[in-house]
């Protein structure tokens, strides 16, 4: 279940980060990473194995990126994803997207 949960969160990861450089910003698309989103925080907020795929989400992801993965709703969440942020526990920019999301998929 573990290695499932581990592999599921990394292709919903894959789904809610931005794709490209070109943001085209698409209702389909929009409806996918927030349904991915909504899943990956169903998923962190369960009692056995989430705590697993948090510990697992952390090693690609800002400590500030992660908490609201676990915390914020989903649309803002999902914002976050493709905005530049410099603060110490959330430094994310398109590039560290675009070189994460090279590399999981």
């Amino acid at each position: 279940w573990s290695a499932a949960t581990q592999a599921g969160g990394i292709y919903l990861l894959s789904l809610v980060l931005p794709q490209g450089e070109d943001h085209v910003e698409d209702d389909h698309i929009e409806k996918v990473q927030e349904k991915s989103i909504s899943i990956l925080m169903t998923l962190c907020a369960e009692k056995v194995n989430g705590v697993r795929l948090v510990t697992f989400i952390q090693r690609f992801l800002p400590p500030g990126l992660v908490h609201q993965l676990r915390e914020g709703p989903k649309e803002s969440t999902r914002k976050a994803f493709h905005i530049r942020s410099e603060t110490p526990e959330h430094v994310w920019n398109p590039s560290m997207a675009k070189k994460l999301s090279q590399e999981i998929n």
